[in-house]
């Protein structure tokens, strides 16, 4: 009768196990970083274009709180904010606040998707603005449309 009893309980166990679908959960697109130790946390757009730069922006209103534009061949790699010589820009809203140093770094991009994570100073006429603990995931828009790149170029054939 035991035997029984724990064939049953088993038998149950597994078909409610098996019954259980595995959803495939998306991470969420977001951008989120610190200034003036305020948290801020948006929804981020990032558009790939045929030149293989990036633009990843985000924020409220009529036009993005912060942008982060990446000029040269987007791919995993550090990428620095500086005034000779960078490979990448970041602006901070109200205030036009563009980067003087800092650093982006993208961890992980397939051509479809971005990660990584930034810091900065932006610098205007009037002073400057840290930007810390910068992070961000985000679909990519990608706007080479029918060109073909060369797999050097392609994001999509990067490990």
């Amino acid at each position: 009768m035991r035997l029984i009893k724990k064939l049953l309980l088993a038998g149950s166990l597994v078909a409610i196990l098996g019954s259980c679908k595995k959803e495939t959960v998306k991470p969420a697109n977001v951008i989120s970083y610190k200034v003036d130790g305020i948290v801020k946390t948006f929804n981020p757009d990032a558009s790939y274009f045929a030149d293989n730069s990036l633009l990843i922006s985000g924020g409220g209103g009529a036009s993005p709180e912060i942008s982060l534009y990446i000029y040269t061949n987007t791919k995993v790699e550090n990428f620095y904010f500086q005034r000779r010589g960078d490979n990448a820009i970041g602006s901070y809203q109200p205030g036009g606040f563009v980067s003087d140093s800092g650093k982006l770094v993208i961890s992980s991009f397939d051509g479809k998707r971005i990660s990584g994570t930034f810091e900065f100073r932006g610098r205007n006429s009037h002073g400057s603005k840290n930007i810390t603990e910068g992070q961000f995931t985000t679909e990519v828009i990608n706007f080479t449309r029918d060109i073909v790149l060369p797999p050097e170029i392609d994001p999509s054939t990067d490990n």
